[in-house]
């Protein structure tokens, strides 16, 4: 039997415009702070910015594409490198315009997330934008601030989280192949994006598509896994405290706080 299809579910929350009102006014209180402090905060990158973009920056000032998806210690930032350069290219490289960049990262993933809630017929409308406001609180709370005043993490952190996010989100609209993609690229922003690839697979199997069509999707998921095992190499300072082969699978437990 063919699976099921998700309904269509509305452009963003399932809300009366006054209660819409509200979740909106409330939102922008943490955003606003976090902009306050970002905009307060220095242009200096912090000390881990400068050996990534070393090793990603050519003498000429170019992009390196040769090392792209060399590890830096348990993550690729394939995607944050090319953030960081063009950083410099356009913006002089400031802290300050890359926190305003992950400012944005996660406004967007507040709107994803805001997608994700359910409909006025499964929850009560003040729970429902209960729980909306509770999403944008709790993504610029002032405790995660490292991640917005030293930007060059939390441009590859955060970003990581939001392609997870939106892999999630395209699965959960039955779109396999665009869940896949956006998991891809979500592996080679940080290492807890490989955490993408059984979110997606169990959303999809959760929808109602079969385990035979959703096998295709696990075997690239396999597929990128194993070539993420084969291809690490940790620090030499590591390789004596960390055996190489299961370094990767403490990514994917340190992953699980997405």
């Amino acid at each position: 039997m063919a699976p099921t299809r998700p309904p269509a579910r509305r452009s963003l929350l399932d809300l009366r415009p006054s209660y819409f009102a509200v979740v909106a006014a409330v939102s922008l209180f943490p955003i606003g702070r976090m902009l306050h402090l970002v905009r307060s905060g220095t242009h200096l990158q912090y000390n881990d910015y400068w050996y990534a973009f070393d090793r990603s920056v050519s003498d000429t000032g170019w992009l390196r594409l040769d090392n792209i998806l060399e590890f830096d210690f348990a993550h690729l930032l394939a995607i944050p490198n090319a953030i960081y350069w063009l950083n410099a290219r356009l913006l002089s490289g400031s802290n300050v315009t890359l926190g305003y960049f992950v400012i944005l990262v996660v406004i967007a993933q507040v709107v994803l997330l805001w997608k994700l809630l359910p409909a006025r017929t499964s929850l009560p409308e003040p729970l429902i934008a209960t729980l909306a406001i509770a999403v944008p609180v709790l993504l610029f709370a002032v405790n995660g601030a490292w991640n917005f005043l030293v930007a060059m993490s939390g441009t590859a952190w955060l970003t990581a989280n939001l392609l997870v996010i939106a892999a999630i989100v395209a699965a959960q609209r039955d779109n396999p192949w665009a869940a896949g993609a956006l998991a891809l690229l979500a592996s080679v922003t940080y290492g807890t994006g490989l955490t993408a690839w059984p979110a997606v697979l169990v959303v999809l199997l959760l929808g109602g598509r079969s385990f035979k069509r959703t096998l295709p999707l696990a075997m690239v998921a396999a597929v990128v896994g194993g070539a993420y095992a084969w291809f690490y190499s940790p620090p030499e300072a590591l390789k004596a405290t960390r055996p190489t082969r299961f370094e990767p699978l403490d990514v994917l437990g340190n992953g699980a706080a997405l």
